[in-house]
């Protein structure tokens, strides 16, 4: 269960990247640095 949250949330934060201003190139280096839910409160706050 933990793989599938893992990767729902690398597929919110892809989605997310795709939707925000900024390029999904510069989103791998700030998920690996924190944690998804930082993109996700980007997300809910545009």
């Amino acid at each position: 269960m933990r793989i599938i949250a893992r990767a729902s949330g690398i597929d919110v934060t892809l989605r997310a990247a795709r939707y925000l201003p900024w390029h999904p190139a510069a989103a791998p280096k700030y998920s690996s640095a924190k944690a998804p839910s930082v993109t996700r409160d980007s997300c809910i706050r545009p």
